[in-house]
């Protein structure tokens, strides 16, 4: 019987990481470019754009978001609660400040992606982001 909580705590190692391993989202190398119109919201600090789900693009399409004139934000659009489930799509609020799931209803700040409300405990899934004035690369 003395084994049992190291039976328990490498069980509890094992949880956790599960856990990591949905934080890390699906393949991601997106090139846009500024003056692409499909994107013209990311013209201006504050903007953002959904990228459309592909074989490079996460694993439900991405969220992108413009924090500076330098600076973008891009996150997965599958809701980090419940990646699997097919109901589980970010979606930006006419706030433009946020983003939510509706399926579990949890809601996250669109520039870091962070939780404003649960049940979700972790963040957006954000991935890499690189613009050198004319192209943004975003990639894992």
């Amino acid at each position: 019987m003395k084994f049992a909580p190291f039976i328990f705590f490498i069980l509890f190692l094992a949880g956790c990481k599960k856990d990591r391993e949905q934080q890390q989202g699906g393949y991601v190398n997106v090139s846009l470019y500024s003056n692409d119109p499909s994107f013209f919201p990311l013209q201006v600090v504050g903007g953002w754009a959904y990228y459309p789900a592909n074989n490079s693009s996460g694993l439900k399409g991405l969220i992108i978001y413009r924090n500076a004139t330098d600076q973008f934000s891009a996150f997965d659009r599958a809701c980090p609660y419940h990646l699997q489930n097919a109901c589980a799509l970010l979606e930006v609020l006419n706030d433009n400040t946020s983003v939510i799931d509706s399926c579990c209803m949890s809601r996250f700040q669109i520039f870091d992606g962070q939780v404003l409300l649960g049940p979700a405990t972790t963040p957006m899934i954000q991935y890499r982001t690189t613009f050198n004035g004319s192209v943004l690369h975003i990639f894992n």
